[in-house]
């Protein structure tokens, strides 16, 4: 599943915030606000009953957003893939 993370979501993000920073934001517009989610140096990920957690590994891509994100550095619009949530995931 390719992410999407638009200049709205850069705008409307919260630095050092692991739920509202521009990447979970950009997840949660992807997954349809159905999950959890947990941005740090991983993803994680719930079902909204918080019965299970799957986590997804991130690329240096991704932590060098999210590093100039928090200091507050200009960053871009940008894409990442995210590996497909199990079938019945909820």
């Amino acid at each position: 599943m390719i992410i999407n993370v638009t200049q709205s979501h850069i705008n409307n993000g919260i630095r050092e915030s692991c739920h509202k920073c521009a990447i979970a934001l950009a997840l949660n517009d992807a997954l349809d606000n159905k999950y959890y989610l947990l941005v740090e140096d991983v993803i994680h990920i719930s079902g909204l009953n918080y019965n299970s957690w799957i986590t997804r590994k991130i690329n240096s891509k991704i932590a060098d957003f999210i590093f100039d994100f928090d200091q507050g550095k200009k960053v871009k619009p940008f894409s990442f893939n995210l590996r497909d949530l199990p079938r019945g995931f909820n």
